[in-house]
């Protein structure tokens, strides 16, 4: 760019995904994050854009991109050259950078093209070229981003830009041609985008030919610059014009003089023009009247609202959005052009404030309406809960005892005065509970119908009836529940409430270190170091078998160490998986060996052994002809897809036995997450349901030293269940970071997936990915439901404390997710309130799932089955023996 044009850095916005660049780059708006769901689909709002405006467009590349703009009328008159069967025959062995070189060539086609109606087009002046070079995209999704396949495709578009340049200059020979190169999105290293890291949301941005300020060699004067681009860019001497990636629809618009989009956010780089002051100052003067037409729009919502008193703090109210209009009409009148380029960026700056109001207008009340709604979930999860809870038998007995003593004093009374005064007592507190039962309900009543008024009267979207009601409902519910309270204060004596307020206190602060955890991962580990001393501490290990505490301590320790090595980054390792293979065949044959086994569940082990060989062959099979550059065999996926089926159902086929069927868990899911894996985290995998299995052993044996006795299945909730609850919510968080997660399933290697797909299919990736974190997720539920039965507690209950516990920690998330700062600092704290709300839906929807391979069992239905048909046949032929 040395000499030849203008250079910098643009800045998107999470998630980095291509729907939203491309819309921020041809329509200068943010598009809303729900729309990344469409992936290239059609663009569910109408927007204004730059196609709009201009008279033709000629697109090449993918064909999914137009998509974004189909319902816009511009479209039609499109000449499209799209390579939809190139791009579904690009596989790991094919170099994606002939997706580029297709482009490239298609450009010189088009050149050389005898279409009348193309030649027609390329005589017409506004006419754009898009060219969409997907081959980048797809190498480093395949490859990883330093590879030398990136490199080697970077060499293929410098060259392939190189004769475009040529061509346009070759065919017009007016040098009145405008050259714009820049990206939709970053990249990871690991080949992965959709977060907010700074590789993922700096992208560059080319821009030379007509029009374009020409930079020559200059020394950086700014500390920031220099550390802003790294020494490998080699750009020291050159300037650097940083931009929002929204500013490049006004940067197109004032090259081709059109009119900036009417929905653009963005603000025109001036400094990328080489223009006259005057044309200069009018251009930016068309994008400050542009955006205060945009804050005059936004603004008409408000005026409609009947309570005025949040449009105080407007940054630009419409008095003085008529001054300014009124200033710029006479400075340009007056040809005072420098100083209307300075009226004008303070009226861009002022009109980015009001922009913000507005799109933030409602952000205080909905937040507040969701901290009740949180708040109010907590308390309906609680009094759940509480209604379980186990009271001190002790206490029970106390106050039998002391009922007793009113009974036989009660008989000493007339019968007369006995009836009367309890009668006058019943009636007094069903009277007292009606009346509080009919206030509740009335304020309930009278609070509904005075938000959905409200809302109808200022104006307010739809959905704002679930934000403001649902916490009337809510909250409702709790006050309406007053018995629960009641049931506390009465049922519990003073010593049983310091007693449940202590446990409750160290709940509160274990949620708080699992909250600290999740932001600095190290101390999760500490904590599972921790947590594997405390059967020696507290002198428990008297009671629990020395092999047991011995395979909880090595599991613990690889389950702190273990983690801290890099997964995503890091090129395969199929060593290290076929370890972990190597791992679950020996403890096989050793429980095979040492354990009584029957016969059904020994058939079951013996296939589950020979399918993990099965799968070690698979994986290396797949490795080796990768490593070679070569495309697996169609029996490797076929093979993978069956193992990944068989191993779903084979648990089904165990007897239910509880701590056999999650042994029978642990192995069967060990095979599809050994076909997933490409590194040590099958070596973690491992380790953990060493890890689950010794936790389960050792409540087990804890739950048999403990004074409390669990004679029946519905027992009440205790406080070991309590603390039970809190370590299966630990350990599912730590399940999930310690496969190679770094902070959510966006992070994720493209190569987990190279047993089962050869082609970029981004659905069967997504589920596969999400299959893998789910597996450990399952493994965890299954522990504690293991536990639940063994020690007779509501696995209901537990599950509730699990969600009470993760509420606590995603409003915890949700208050720290600001609307401002850096785009870093934005998308983590979101992409944790995110990972804790996904726990409790993954938690939720898997528990059926979970429920059946710990419950169902197919050998006990047919067993039936055979048993009322051997019956019936003896109702027919009574001589027969069968």
């Amino acid at each position: 760019m040395e000499g030849e044009g203008s250079w910098g850095v643009s800045h998107s916005r999470v998630p980095t995904k291509s729907r939203q660049g491309v819309v921020a780059i041809l329509g200068g708006i943010f598009e809303d994050p729900s729309g990344v769901m469409n992936l290239f689909k059609d663009n569910p709002v109408e927007f204004d854009h730059i196609f709009n405006h201009v008279k033709d467009t000629i697109y090449i590349g993918y064909p999914g991109m137009p998509n974004f703009f189909s319902k816009s009328k511009s479209t039609e008159k499109w000449i499209k050259y799209k390579f939809d069967n190139l791009w579904e025959s690009i596989t790991t062995k094919t170099n994606s950078s002939i997706l580029d070189e297709w482009v490239f060539n298609h450009v010189d086609e088009v050149f050389k093209s005898s279409n009348d109606t193309v030649r027609n087009l390329l005589a017409d002046e506004r006419l754009i070229f898009c060219l969409h070079l997907a081959g980048m995209d797809l190498v480093s999704h395949i490859w990883g981003k330093v590879t030398r396949e990136v490199i080697e495709n970077v060499d293929v578009i410098d060259e392939g830009v190189a004769r475009v340049d040529k061509s346009f200059e070759g065919f017009y020979k007016d040098k009145n041609t405008v050259f714009i190169l820049t990206s939709d999105h970053g990249m990871t290293d690991w080949g992965t985008h959709g977060g907010g890291t700074r590789q993922e949301v700096e992208i560059p941005i080319l821009a030379w030919g007509a029009g374009i300020m020409r930079e020559g060699p200059k020394a950086a004067t700014s500390r920031q610059q220099q550390s802003a681009s790294p020494r490998s860019w080699r750009v020291e001497n050159l300037t650097r014009k940083d931009i929002d990636q929204v500013d490049t629809a006004p940067l197109i618009s004032a090259l081709l003089g059109i009119p900036i989009p009417v929905n653009s956010v963005g603000v025109l780089p001036h400094n990328y023009l080489d223009i006259t002051q005057k044309d200069k100052s009018i251009t930016v003067m068309c994008n400050a009247l542009q955006m205060m037409a945009l804050c005059d729009k936004m603004g008409e919502r408000i005026k409609l609202d009947v309570i005025p008193k949040m449009k105080i703090g407007n940054p630009l109210p419409e008095l003085l959005s008529n001054e300014y209009k009124t200033k710029l009409n006479f400075l340009y009148e007056t040809h005072e052009y420098s100083t209307l380029q300075q009226v004008s960026e303070e009226v861009v700056r002022k009109s980015q404030l009001a922009l913000n109001f507005y799109q933030g207008y409602y952000t205080n009340m909905l937040r507040c309406a969701l901290c009740f709604v949180f708040v109010g979930w907590s308390m309906v999860l609680l009094m759940h809960i509480i209604e379980h809870f186990d009271v001190d038998h002790k206490g029970q007995l106390e106050r039998q005892n002391a009922d007793k003593q009113i009974k036989r004093e009660a008989t000493s009374w007339s019968m007369e005065k006995l009836y009367s005064s309890v009668k006058y007592q019943m009636t007094t507190l069903r009277d007292t509970y009606n009346l509080y039962i009919f206030f509740c309900d009335t304020l309930c009543i009278t609070l509904l119908v005075i938000f959905s008024i409200l809302i109808q009267l200022q104006n307010w979207p739809i959905q704002f009836h679930a934000y403001l009601i649902l916490p009337i409902l809510l909250w409702w519910w709790v006050f309406r529940k007053y018995h629960v309270w009641l049931h506390i204060y009465r049922s519990f004596t003073i010593t049983q409430h310091l007693v449940i307020l202590c446990s409750a206190l160290l709940c509160m602060a274990g949620t708080a270190y699992i909250i600290l955890s999740i932001n600095i991962r190290e101390y999760m580990y500490w904590a599972v170091i921790v947590i594997a001393f405390v059967p020696v501490v507290t002198l428990q290990l008297f009671f629990i078998p020395k092999l047991v505490i011995m395979s909880w301590l090595v599991s613990s320790i690889a389950l702190a160490v273990l983690p801290q090595f890099p997964i995503i980054k890091m090129k395969p390792d199929i060593r290290l998986v076929s370890l972990a293979g190597y791992l679950w065949i020996f403890t096989n044959g050793l429980y095979l060996y040492y354990k009584k086994v029957r016969n059904q569940n020994k058939l079951c082990l013996f296939i589950s052994t020979f399918m993990i060989g099965l799968a070690l062959w698979n994986v290396i099979s797949v490795d080796n002809a990768l490593t070679k550059k070569e495309d697996p065999m169609t029996l490797n996926y076929i093979l993978s897809w069956s193992l990944l089926a068989v191993s779903a159902l084979l648990p089904l086929a165990t007897l239910r036995d509880p701590l056999e069927r999650l042994i029978h868990n642990c192995l069967n899911l060990s095979i599809p997450f050994i076909l997933l894996s490409v590194r040590h985290e099958a070596i973690t995998y491992y380790f953990l349901c060493m890890y689950l299995v010794t936790w389960v052993v050792i409540e087990i044996q804890l739950s048999h030293t403990n004074k409390l006795k669990i004679a029946n299945i519905g027992r009440k909730l205790t406080i070991h269940d309590l603390r039970r609850g809190l370590l299966f919510y630990f350990y599912i968080i730590v399940s999930f970071f310690a496969i190679g997660n770094v902070d959510h399933m966006a992070t994720f290697e493209i190569s987990w997936v190279r047993c089962f797909v050869y082609e970029l299919e981004v659905f069967v990736i997504a589920s596969l990915v999400v299959y893998k974190n789910a597996i450990v997720v399952m493994l965890t539920m299954c522990a504690v439901i293991t536990i639940c039965e063994h020690t007779k507690a509501k696995t209901e209950v537990v599950f509730t404390w699990l969600l009470f516990l993760n509420n606590i920690v995603s409003f915890y998330f949700f208050l720290m997710v600001r609307g401002h700062g850096s785009v870093s600092d934005i998308s983590y704290c979101l992409a944790h309130h995110l990972f804790a709300q996904l726990i409790a839906i993954v938690t939720v929807t898997l528990y059926p799932f979970v429920n059946c391979l710990m419950q169902t069992t197919i050998l006990e239905k047919f067993g039936t089955i055979k048993t009322k048909a051997r019956e019936k046949y003896r109702t027919y032929f009574p001589t027969t023996n069968i």
